[in-house]
């Protein structure tokens, strides 16, 4: 296994990071518990062959078409086409699934990638284009000063901004008035937060990544927690 990156995971927060077939940033932070990550690869380029042994992973695809590699074989693709909501495309991973994105479309493919833990050095590259098999995550070189939008730090007010008509959007679920704020129609990743039953069991967790209407039959199901509020991040047209 590669060895981990001496930087501190905070040095990227206001960084576009460089990439061979692109880049990223991080587009919101809730210190070492969750990541989102702006990424966007170039037209007929992917990402390595990769796997995150400690960390669950997700991606919402904002623009343009892909096709995923899910493990070693590379017979074994998965097409995502970009489609008008509420046929908006998501993909869920769990840690250690090695995989590769590759944009397909002209334009490139934008997408937002959620990880649970935050942790940029947990990456274990098998197969690169570019020779980066044996590299950590990338360094200060690859990075500089980002200009693009941010959401800020987690706080009770909700954020919100818009990327090519896309509206995406932080939010605070505490009590059943707030359920208003879901689209049926958006697409979901719970930040952080879960909803039980009335045994503290928990129905739902943070990581899950579902259309704004399944999420609001979980909350009909399921309960919110006593001053826990669930934080999740919107996606709608």
């Amino acid at each position: 296994m590669q060895s981990k990156s001496n930087i501190s995971n905070n040095f990227y927060d206001d960084k576009i990071v460089l990439k061979p077939w692109g880049y990223e940033y991080t587009l919101f932070r809730i210190g070492s518990h969750c990541r989102v990550v702006f990424v966007h690869i170039k037209y007929q380029n992917k990402t390595s062959l990769h796997c995150h042994p400690s960390k669950n992973t997700g991606f919402i695809i904002l623009e343009g078409n892909t096709n995923v590699q899910l493990g070693i074989y590379k017979s074994n693709v998965l097409k995502l086409y970009h489609q008008k909501f509420p046929y908006f495309q998501r993909l869920v991973l769990r840690k250690g699934l090695y995989h590769s994105l590759e944009a397909k479309t002209k334009e490139g493919l934008y997408a937002l990638e959620f990880e649970f833990p935050a942790n940029e050095s947990d990456l274990l590259r098998f197969e690169d284009s570019y020779g980066r098999e044996k590299k950590n995550y990338e360094g200060k070189n690859s990075t500089k000063l980002n200009n693009f939008f941010c959401f800020k730090k987690l706080s009770k007010k909700d954020q919100s901004f818009t990327f090519r008509n896309k509206i995406i959007e932080i939010l605070r679920i505490e009590t059943k008035n707030d359920f208003k704020k879901i689209s049926n129609k958006a697409l979901i990743c719970v930040l952080k937060g879960c909803l039980t039953n009335k045994k503290n069991i928990v129905g739902l967790g943070y990581g899950e990544i579902m259309l704004g209407k399944t999420l609001l039959i979980f909350l009909k199901k399921f309960e919110l927690q006593k001053n826990k509020p669930l934080v999740i991040m919107s996606v709608k047209d």
